[in-house]
């Protein structure tokens, strides 16, 4: 951290791209993310599959439909990544 610097270029050795707001985020696995959450008060929530389905932008072609549909099933079926979405545990 001492050689990092805030104003450094995108790409840069010295820059601070993955600290930036929300990229930091991709730095923990998921697994942690939901433990920090847990721990400050928040559950993980689930958003059900036809609401996802309807939510759903950019279907630009064949291409982009399957694309969104693999982003689904590995978010939802494989449980990976760190799009998640949390509440004030009950």
């Amino acid at each position: 951290m001492k050689r990092l610097n805030w104003i450094a270029q995108k790409g840069d050795k010295n820059s601070l791209n993955l600290v930036s707001p929300l990229e930091h985020i991709n730095c923990f696995k998921r697994y942690t993310i939901i433990k920090m959450a847990n721990l400050s008060g928040l559950e993980l929530t689930k958003i059900p599959i036809p609401i996802q389905l309807a939510l759903i932008s950019n279907l630009k072609g064949v291409k982009q439909i399957i694309r969104n549909l693999g982003k689904m099933i590995y978010r939802n079926l494989l449980k990976r990544g760190t799009y998640l979405f949390f509440r004030i545990a009950q």
